[in-house]
């Protein structure tokens, strides 16, 4: 499965790539909004947005890609530090959210979710 991981914290991009590779996945880095929608062309699977993505807002990006019929059937996961990561992500119409600091278990059970 091809994995789209917007994120522009270079550390915990790096972390999420080796383990979804180590379990078989493909990952597309973006660490900004112009690299994201250029990987989005590519259809990923999977979408891991950052809610704060270098100079960018997450939730506005999620609506684009939710109103795109092109891309919206993508299940896309919210992921932020933020406390109201959930709320945001429900009123971005993602499919899902996860707070960091994950558990890579964690990580790797909602990627198995959408991607199943």
């Amino acid at each position: 499965m091809t994995i789209l991981l917007a994120e522009d914290d270079e550390a915990i991009a790096e972390v999420v790539t080796i383990i979804l590779s180590d379990n078989g996945h493909t990952v597309l880095h973006s660490p900004d909004e112009k690299s994201f929608f250029k990987n989005l062309s590519a259809q990923p699977h999977l979408i891991l947005l950052d809610i704060s993505l270098s100079g960018a807002n997450g939730a506005t990006i999620a609506k684009k890609i939710k109103s795109d019929s092109k891309v919206s059937n993508i299940p896309l996961i919210m992921v932020s530090a933020n406390t109201n990561t959930k709320e945001i992500a429900k009123k971005s119409g993602a499919d899902g959210f996860l707070l960091k600091p994950f558990d890579l278990d964690e990580l790797l059970d909602l990627v198995s979710k959408h991607t199943a």
